[in-house]
């Protein structure tokens, strides 16, 4: 699993066009990087690392304390998300929104989830 800052490497924008058909992606969003929600997703989607890599998972930690002010305003206008709570945010490779949580979510529901779409299926089969 890669994990990232949205700040690292050019725009939010800008990475979720790069991961469109390549990978699924997890923005995982928090009022700030101490957030316990946060540290608890992290907690989670670590334990279970070879299951998001397995999936073509990129996971994206967007503490909103961190990111830019573009980025933050792209998070609320395309995925009507507010500058407080928490999010966990399920993307297909189609990057259509598939999933979404104001807990942090559940590997098993994640898991699910993914291996219940088409593209998944398919994967599974050519692998």
């Amino acid at each position: 699993m890669h994990s990232s800052q949205a700040q690292s490497d050019g725009s939010l924008k800008e990475k979720l066009t790069r991961y469109t058909w390549k990978k699924r992606v997890l923005l995982v969003v928090a009022p700030s990087s101490t957030d316990e929600q946060l540290r608890k997703q992290q907690e989670m989607l670590n334990k279970q690392a070879s299951g998001t890599q397995d999936r073509d998972m990129e996971v994206i930690y967007l503490p909103l304390n961190t990111i830019s002010a573009s980025d933050k305003d792209y998070l609320a206008n395309t995925f009507n998300i507010r500058q407080s709570g928490f999010y966990s945010i399920l993307l297909g490779k189609d990057g259509g929104e598939k999933l979404r949580s104001q807990t942090p979510m559940d590997t098993d529901q994640l898991f699910s989830t993914i291996d219940a779409m088409p593209m998944r299926k398919q994967e599974t089969r050519n692998k």
